[in-house]
């Protein structure tokens, strides 16, 4: 902690001290030349008083509490992204369709890699970044939460199974109860036991299960002020979007089975590094098809839902399979250039350039999630 933040917040209060009595000194000097009694030049002046501080609190943005500071400070440690091994794809046999591909090479040393953001662009706490590689392949996850929130407030939620070649990204509704951990447990639930592709039956079976692992939301009143809406929104449940995506085995070949529900998408970029292209995009292709009800996967038992999209996406050595939350794809789609900043681009760059796009109002202040598997060449 740098010694100058406690020194700063307090000259920040001391100023908010100094112009409160000035508010009030005006109150009661324009309430004192007027035909009022005692009593309400005093109300008069606490009321100024609490509306500044009122005001105040609600314009400004939001601050760190442990530092006293404002999204976008940039002071504090940078993020440091984790690492985990990647055995290597190549000289394993596969199982059949319908299973992801398992891995039993040994691991591989563990690279390590300090991400080297730009502070003057974001909030340390509000991104997270893991990656994991073995020779040229590698597997890399972002996840930034909205401006002014911090990670642990992020309704975007990943998991990545590099081993097997499993990935999915769940994206939780805003306005339901308990999103964030439907949406990990969705995303979770996917890369431990994917559901059969176009079974029916399977899904129903998987979704069961994801909604038996998710914790029960609490049913108690509260002092909470907000506690009338807890207990209401505990009842409805949870909501969230997901796609989940696994390298299976067809033959002598691979291919990418996605699974979408809602509007995060999946993308398969395929050519040679540095000049790959989208081989396929889904479930949407264009930005103009996102639109502000996505179908929705409800936590609750009772609560009826879409059948997933499911699709099996021919792969060949050096393909990049990319899932990403709905942001993060309608900016990708609307510009296929912007797809070259996946193509052979550091993970902490990509963070730095979508966080600029959202400051910049070139992307809504939202979550941003992005998950990215290399197949090996």
């Amino acid at each position: 902690m740098n010694a100058t933040e406690p020194s700063a917040a307090g000259d920040d209060r001391i100023g908010k001290l100094v112009l409160s009595g000035a508010i009030a000194a005006i109150v009661v000097a324009v309430a004192a030349v007027s035909d009022v009694g005692l009593v309400w030049i005093v109300v008069a002046a606490v009321a100024a008083c609490a509306a500044f501080w009122l005001l105040d609190a609600t314009m400004s943005p939001r601050r760190d509490h442990r530092l006293g500071l404002a999204p976008g400070a940039g002071s504090g440690p940078l993020p440091q992204t984790t690492s985990e091994s990647l055995p290597p794809p190549r000289g394993v046999e596969p199982p059949r369709v319908g299973e992801p591909v398992q891995q039993n090479a040994t691991a591989a040393p563990v690279e390590k890699h300090i991400a080297t953001l730009d502070p003057a662009l974001f909030d340390p706490r509000s991104v997270e970044i893991k990656t994991s590689s073995q020779g040229k392949s590698r597997v890399f996850s972002i996840r930034i939460a909205k401006h002014g929130n911090s990670i642990d407030e992020c309704e975007d939620a990943v998991a990545v199974d590099p081993r097997r070649g499993v990935l999915a990204v769940a994206d939780g509704a805003s306005s339901s109860f308990g999103a964030v951990s439907w949406a990990d447990t969705l995303a979770k639930q996917f890369v431990s036991t994917p559901p059969k592709p176009l079974s029916v039956g399977s899904f129903s079976e998987w979704l069961g299960e994801a909604r038996g692992a998710t914790p029960e939301p609490v049913r108690r009143e509260s002092d909470d002020p907000n506690g009338w809406w807890s207990e209401q929104g505990a009842r409805q449940g949870a909501f969230s979007t997901v796609v989940g995506a696994a390298i299976m085995s067809d033959g002598g070949s691979r291919v990418a089975t996605v699974m979408c529900l809602g509007d995060s998408c999946a993308f398969v970029l395929t050519g040679p590094s540095g000049d790959r292209v989208v081989r396929r995009s889904l479930p949407y292709e264009d930005a103009e098809q996102f639109g502000s009800h996505p179908s929705l996967l409800g936590s609750m038992a009772d609560r009826q839902h879409d059948e997933p999209t499911w699709t099996t996406i021919p792969t060949a050595p050096g393909d990049l399979l990319v899932l990403a939350s709905d942001a993060v794809s309608e900016w990708l789609l609307g510009d296929p250039k912007r797809f070259q900043l996946l193509d052979g681009t550091e993970p902490d760059a990509i963070a730095t350039r979508l966080i600029s796009e959202r400051t910049d109002g070139r992307m809504v202040n939202d979550d941003l999630t992005l998950a990215v598997l290399e197949l090996a060449s």
